[in-house]
């Protein structure tokens, strides 16, 4: 990822804006609407999570390169410092997890 999150409940769901570009783009040129052409700080990337058997399921997460949305599931380490994020098109089998590190 070329971006640092913001995680954050809204209406009982999880969701993830984009809060800094670290590198790349800085506008989402390739995103639909609404947020096509917006600059990459402050689109909700992830959406849809719901708590469900100690992870989050049931999301969905923008790939802001391609404009494309994939299925996702959050699971957190056991010290809570890493959370486990795993993208997938069809089925969850064929996607990859990704480790992202807390920043204190």
């Amino acid at each position: 990822f070329r971006s640092s999150q913001s995680t954050f409940k809204y209406l009982g769901e999880m969701r993830a804006d984009i809060v800094k570009v670290l590198a790349g783009a800085n506008r989402c040129i390739a995103c639909p609407s609404p947020d096509k052409n917006k600059p990459l700080v402050g689109i909700t990337i992830i959406r849809g999570l719901h708590a469900k058997n100690g992870s989050w399921t049931g999301g969905s997460v923008l790939d802001t390169d391609s404009g494309n949305r994939y299925h996702c599931t959050i699971t957190l380490s056991d010290n809570g410092m890493v959370l486990h994020f795993h993208a997938y098109a069809g089925a969850p089998l064929f996607g990859r997890t990704f480790d992202w590190q807390r920043v204190k």
